[in-house]
């Protein structure tokens, strides 16, 4: 079936693909819901349902069991709401949340660092989506949703094994490492922290208009078809991080095998600001604060010896010559003593020179296996230190 929505559909029975500009860009199940967003927002978007059939053996036989659809249309849900007053309640929040005025592509322009060329193809390779708290919209290692997320508003809760290691907040994104294939699956698992409205740009899509822009646009789509794909098609090496720095000596290889499973995938455009010493109060420190893996690209370190940093623009004019910068290659790694709960020696802040792609261990996440771990881990200092840190609710700040 095809809709021009606004239309929601209810899967009731079965599975089904929806499809736009013939291109697959979710699957559902019984129970599912796609296109909420769009009719309580009655904005349109062409999109094409096609019934997926799932053979199962009963009693000997075996069945196909087809797919069956409700469609709710957005002047068909006025009226209900119309009927049963007591209803409005319910979708008053979520009306809420659609209505706010809010540039829906700009976060993803700025995330790519696109020109307004690719608005057009931005806007048709993406779906509106609206949520409540708790729902769940990603899970760790798996491949759904294939693209990127655009919060326009509410706040994501990110967490690896279980444990929340930073939040999404407006105008955020999140996804990038599957947008370009430099992941296949999630790394970490994504929820609501409470309602959201948001856009995903869908990679698989995405990628097909913007070859489209390549053939048939302007000189200026043209130039920027080039430089997307070369984002999007990028033959990203598989990159395993190994932890053999000097701090995790006397750790089983088999453990370091399970952490570096734990690892969230970041990427970074140029000039983006990948890491600042002192961001985070001593309450997020003990869980939130996170070593990072240089894997691929260069990043520009700008260390201080002052306790405060000032931007290099503000320094330069200043004459100030405390400060040092320094080139970060693959195999750097950041982050270290904010890991341990020590001060850093200096005010710091790395921006990404080049693309650059990083790994992230969150030190609550290090924790949490370390305390699941079956055995005797052979490295008892560092343990200790980051536990009685947590249980000092991150007041071991020495040097």
């Amino acid at each position: 079936s095809q809709y021009r929505q606004p239309a929601a559909i209810l899967v009731m029975q079965g599975q089904c693909r929806v499809e736009m500009d013939r291109c697959p860009v979710e699957e559902l199940g019984a129970g599912d819901v796609f296109g909420l967003a769009s009719v309580l927002a009655e904005s349109s978007t062409e999109v094409s349902v096609r019934g997926l059939e799932r053979s199962h053996e009963r009693e000997g036989a075996t069945n196909s069991e087809g797919c069956r659809c409700l469609s709710v249309r957005a002047a068909a849900l006025r009226r209900a709401l119309a009927d049963h007053p007591g209803e409005q309640g319910n979708f008053r929040e979520l009306l809420h949340l659609v209505s706010r005025s809010a540039s829906a592509m700009q976060p993803a322009l700025s995330a790519l660092q696109c020109t307004e060329a690719a608005k057009a193809v931005m806007s048709r390779a993406s779906t509106r989506h609206v949520f409540m708290a708790g729902e769940v919209i990603s899970k760790e290692g798996r491949r759904s949703p294939d693209g990127l997320i655009v919060l326009l508003s509410g706040a994501l809760s990110v967490a690896i094994g279980g444990t929340e290691v930073r939040r999404i907040s407006d105008g955020e994104v999140l996804g990038m490492d599957l947008l370009f294939d430099v992941s296949k699956k999630w790394s970490a698992s994504v929820t609501c922290a409470k309602p959201c409205d948001l856009y995903i740009l869908r990679r698989r899509l995405f990628t097909t208009l913007v070859k489209g822009m390549e053939s048939n646009g302007s000189p200026e789509e043209e130039r920027e078809s080039k430089r997307l794909l070369l984002l999007l098609e990028g033959h990203w090496k598989e990159e395993r991080v190994v932890l053999s720095l000097p701090l995790f000596r006397g750790y089983d290889p088999e453990f370091l095998t399970i952490i570096a499973k734990q690892m969230e995938t970041l990427v970074f455009m140029p000039g983006n600001k990948v890491w600042e010493s002192g961001r985070l109060s001593p309450e997020e420190g003990t869980r939130k604060a996170a070593l990072y893996f240089l894997l691929h690209g260069t990043c520009e370190e700008l260390s201080s010896s002052g306790r405060l940093f000032r931007a290099p623009s503000v320094a330069a004019a200043v004459g100030d010559d405390r400060l040092r910068t320094s080139a970060l290659r693959p195999g750097a790694c950041l982050g270290v003593r904010e890991f341990l709960g020590l001060n850093e020696e200096r005010a710091t802040m790395v921006t990404a020179r080049t693309l650059s792609l990083l790994a992230a261990l969150y030190r609550g996440v290090f924790l949490e296996q370390v305390e699941a771990y079956p055995r005797h881990l052979q490295a008892p200092k560092v343990t200790q230190y980051l536990q009685e840190d947590i249980r000092n609710g991150g007041s071991t700040q020495q040097g």
